[in-house]
């Protein structure tokens, strides 16, 4: 049994249970996608630091290159150094969860 689990922990993240956002809506679902691609200029289904700082400049957010270094950090999980959509969707379910209780 205990090298099930092991097994389990060393899958990818897209066969794990994705939690908290299979509670969204399929339209905010779809608004975090829209929104995703505003992010992801080059097509590349992520994001580095410069395309969410042009993206960030577009929604009129000036931001230090310390801070835009401190966003990444904060929600790229996996270290890659860009943004994939599950890790955006992950930020963006947490800010609705936030929003909504306020």
């Amino acid at each position: 049994m205990q090298h099930q689990v092991s097994l389990y922990r060393g899958a990818s993240r897209k066969e794990k249970p994705r939690g908290r956002h299979h509670r969204l809506t399929q339209q905010k679902r779809q608004d975090i996608k829209e929104a995703f691609e505003l992010f992801d200029t080059d097509g590349s289904e992520t994001f580095d630091a410069k395309e969410w700082n042009v993206a960030k400049r577009a929604q009129g957010f000036e931001m230090t290159e310390e801070q835009i270094t401190q966003m990444m950090a904060d929600v790229d999980k996996d270290g890659s150094g860009a943004i994939d959509f599950d890790e955006f969707v992950h930020m963006m379910a947490a800010t609705i969860g936030e929003s909504d209780t306020k």
